[in-house]
């Protein structure tokens, strides 16, 4: 095991100490992630915690949210032209809707 970190070491080790433990059935997949999964992604680089993700301004979000009502508008368009509805039928489901 030369060569190799020390984190990764100390993962293995663990897993050889405690192996028939975490073969038992009461060691599941959520343990098994969190316990070595997840630190050996961490240790290859991988942000498995999601700390590099960027937090969306209120700006950001803001326009984001324009967008998306201006695409459900667009949909129900499209629905409603698919069902070749009426006036006075668009009225009551976007009367419903609200």
């Amino acid at each position: 095991m030369e060569n190799l970190p020390d984190e990764l070491v100390q993962l293995i080790d663990r897993f050889k100490e405690h192996q028939e433990q975490y073969k038992g059935v009461s060691y599941d997949e959520a343990n098994t992630r969190t316990d070595f999964i997840d630190p050996l992604f961490a240790l290859l680089g991988w942000d498995v915690a999601n700390q590099d993700t960027c937090v969306c301004t209120r700006r950001e979000k803001s326009g984001l949210q324009v967008q998306i009502a201006a695409l459900d508008r667009a949909i129900d368009s499209l629905v409603f032209r698919l069902y070749d509805l009426r006036n006075a039928e668009i009225s009551a489901i976007t009367t419903a809707m609200q």
